[in-house]
């Protein structure tokens, strides 16, 4: 078989250390109901080691409050700016911006006031993320016309335990169909909400970044780069790609998914066992990307960034 080129930043073989982060939280500078300082507490004493503080139309700066050494604030904001095919507005991330934005920046409410919003971000040195695209109802074609995001939020935690609309796997594979090399990434957008019929709105979609340091510039680095995978639950321990093959070890789930462009690609299901750790597939060449996708039956799904896939 003729080697296939494949672009993929494999994380499992950077140099440089797993770290554990939520990229989307909210605190009472905005409208959540913990202080910066809490929220910081208790990611720490649950084994992450960064969040993103990202407030509605607020900066927090992190030089503010106390932080222990082996943990990291990323300081963000979340925006809203243009609104899509049905009228309903874009919510956009902003990681790591060294400025605040500021209400009444984007009036035009239309995709082009979206486009100005992401050209602004990463003209203050940050990242842009969409934010929870079915909550937002937004379809695959609202996303396609934007340009320089980082990604999109395949997975939020909050919009799931409140509305039901937390996943957005059909925008997402629908932007890599249509060729937009774009990463998938699985937040929480926590506010600290709950009720009698919901539970907390944390705690429930984290990245994995390999980085060479726990500093900003690092593990933003990484992430620019796609050296992350997103999790809702299971571990993803190697992805290996040789040889036209691609080989994964994950925690014990019950189903392993390549997800490719149209029909291609392929499902592995445990039915000759109760789990799975370990399976290959050979890639064809006919995918376009190739997602990698663990599904634990608990509800946990873990998935890696694409494997964009080219006849040489």
């Amino acid at each position: 078989m003729t080697q296939l080129k494949l672009t993929f930043n494999n994380p499992f073989e950077a140099e440089g250390t797993w770290l554990k982060g939520v990229l989307h939280v909210h605190t009472t500078e905005s409208d959540g109901e913990l202080t910066p300082e809490q929220v910081v507490h208790v990611y720490y004493k649950r084994g992450y080691q960064f969040v993103a503080i990202t407030d509605h139309w607020k900066l927090v700066n992190p030089s503010d409050f106390s932080i222990t050494d082996d943990f990291l604030v990323i300081p963000g904001e979340e925006i809203t700016a243009g609104k899509g095919l049905v009228g309903t507005p874009y919510h956009i991330v902003a990681l790591n911006i060294k400025e605040e934005l500021e209400r009444g920046m984007f009036l035009k409410e239309s995709p082009e006031d979206a486009r100005a919003a992401i050209k602004t971000i990463l003209n203050l040195g940050g990242l842009a993320v969409i934010a929870h695209p079915s909550w937002s109802d937004l379809c695959f074609a609202d996303l396609l016309c934007l340009e320089g995001y980082l990604g999109i939020e395949v997975f939020n935690m909050t919009c799931h335990v409140t509305v039901d609309k937390g996943w957005s796997w059909s925008q997402w594979i629908g932007l890599l169909s249509s060729g937009k090399q774009v990463f998938g990434l699985a937040v929480d957008d926590a506010h600290w909400h709950t009720s009698t019929y919901n539970r907390l709105d944390a705690f429930g979609g984290w990245v994995l970044v390999k980085a060479k340091s726990l500093r900003v510039e690092d593990v933003l680095e990484s992430i620019k780069k796609g050296l992350f995978y997103s999790s809702t639950g299971p571990l993803i321990h190697n992805v290996e790609v040789s040889n036209n093959t691609i080989h994964v070890k994950t925690s014990p789930v019950i189903s392993i998914s390549f997800l490719a462009y149209e029909s291609r690609g392929r499902r592995y299901e445990a039915t000759h066992s109760k789990y799975l750790t370990e399976v290959s597939y050979t890639i064809k060449g006919n995918e376009k990307f190739i997602v990698i996708k663990c599904e634990d039956g608990k509800g946990g799904v873990a998935w890696t960034n694409p494997i964009i896939v080219k006849d040489s």
